[in-house]
């Protein structure tokens, strides 16, 4: 068990300086806001970043169709804020 615990520090101190970077400064302050802990940040940051993914050509956010799990018949949408 020791060497699990081993494992584990070490792999959050490199997340913890993956997440530290500058390049996520802006992301940092959002996470401080909301009192994200290291692995947190570290879950988000790897499923959104470039969050350019998630924009269009012209940087609004894309907007996709959802099914919903409640009521098959009604499709929603994510939708861009202006």
């Amino acid at each position: 068990m020791c060497d699990i615990h081993r494992q584990e520090i070490e792999i959050e101190r490199g997340l913890s300086m993956l997440v530290n970077d500058p390049i996520f400064a802006k992301y940092k302050q959002v996470f401080d806001q909301f009192g994200f802990g290291s692995r947190v940040r570290s879950l988000i940051l790897s499923t959104i970043y470039p969050i350019q993914a998630y924009l269009d050509k012209n940087g609004k956010p894309l907007v996709e169709n959802v099914l919903n799990l409640v009521h098959p018949s009604v499709i929603g949408h994510w939708q861009a804020l202006d």
